[in-house]
């Protein structure tokens, strides 16, 4: 939705980004403020401040916006990014319950789709179907798109703490990865290959930092490799990680799909799991229960997470003041199965 050029010439307009970063607000709050949405309750202090950032950087709202703001259908959209993946399930259903308990309706979409396609955004966004959205980052070249998107409507960020002008929940990746290296350190293992996803990401690197950190305070070394969160991607970088570093005794993955790759990698080579290799998966997912042998998974409180962006999208959307960050309460848990073992297991099968 293009805004007025005001005194400026369209390709100069500022952006309401502009304007919330000046004023030290979100981007919803912003937008409320400017357009004069009647339920938002914010301090005198704070719409001053919104009010003179956008007089100070010549920023007018958009007219069709203001309209919009004031319409309500009672639907929220959740965005993923792999509508067949299998975190959407758990998160899914803690969305649709806590929705349903505020009845409201969910609207599920490709994050990617309304993100990098104009016309889907338009159909998906267009003509006040939403009264907000909860939109899963992740992406590193995702944060403009997601910032343009939260100056049309009460937008909430998972997965990227920090990096939107949006409100942002997630659940605590670093404690995730942490556990899955603790699980292996336990078993006494000092010899750890990490497999990630995309470089870069958020969700990839608190997942390593928790896990090299757990390493490194107990002397142990980390080799890592990255790919991208698919099977076939996790197949490919064990067997990197095995030429590479043949001593490794146990690997974390950064989730179960990876996880299940890795594992098929290892026994191709001639390592059985858990008597020459172990793996711990961060993620936790029902498939795992027919894994050869069954994969040990760090279970993430995502139908939590779900409940959490859902509340907070509503608070928001009602005008309450809502955290900019939230981490979920409920703290992952490891889920003991058959893919590990102490390394003297390694040292006999030898």
């Amino acid at each position: 939705m293009k805004r007025p050029a005001s005194t400026l010439t369209k390709a100069r307009a500022p952006k309401l980004a502009s304007v919330a970063k000046a004023a030290q607000v979100s981007i919803g709050l912003a937008s409320r403020v400017l357009n004069h949405d009647p339920t938002v309750s914010v301090r005198d202090e704070t719409r001053q401040r919104v009010e003179a950032a956008a007089e100070r950087l010549h920023y007018v709202p958009s007219a069709s916006a203001r309209a919009l703001r004031q319409q309500r259908t009672n639907v929220i959209g959740l965005a993923v990014h792999d509508l067949a993946s299998t975190i959407v399930v758990d998160l899914l259903e803690g969305a649709r319950e806590q929705a349903t308990s505020h009845d409201y309706l969910l609207l599920l979409t490709d994050a990617d789709e309304i993100a990098f396609h104009e016309s889907s955004r338009r159909l998906y966004l267009g003509g006040a179907r939403i009264d907000g959205l909860i939109m899963q980052d992740g992406h590193a070249d995702l944060g403009a798109a997601i910032d343009e998107i939260a100056g049309t409507l009460p937008t909430v960020v998972f997965n990227t703490p920090g990096r939107s002008l949006s409100p942002g929940v997630q659940v605590d990746e670093r404690s995730a990865g942490r556990i899955a290296a603790e699980c292996l350190i336990e078993a006494g293992h000092r010899q750890i290959g990490f497999i990630g996803g995309p470089a870069g990401t958020y969700t990839n690197s608190a997942r390593l930092e928790g896990a090299a950190a757990a390493v490194a305070e107990v002397g142990g070394t980390m080799e890592t490799f990255y790919g991208d969160w698919s099977a076939p991607s996790g197949f490919a970088s064990m067997e990197n990680l095995l030429r590479s570093a043949p001593g490794t005794t146990g690997v974390v993955t950064a989730n179960v799909l990876i996880g299940t790759g890795a594992m098929a990698a290892a026994q191709a080579s001639g390592r059985q799991v858990p008597q020459n290799l172990s793996v711990v998966a961060v993620q936790d997912s029902w498939a795992v229960e027919f894994t050869t042998p069954r994969l040990t998974t760090v279970a993430l409180p995502l139908r939590e997470l779900g409940r959490c962006a859902v509340r907070t999208l509503i608070a928001y959307i009602d005008g309450e003041d809502v955290q900019d960050s939230e981490t979920v309460g409920a703290a992952p848990q490891i889920r003991p199965r058959e893919s590990v073992a102490a390394p003297a297991a390694h040292i006999e099968s030898n």
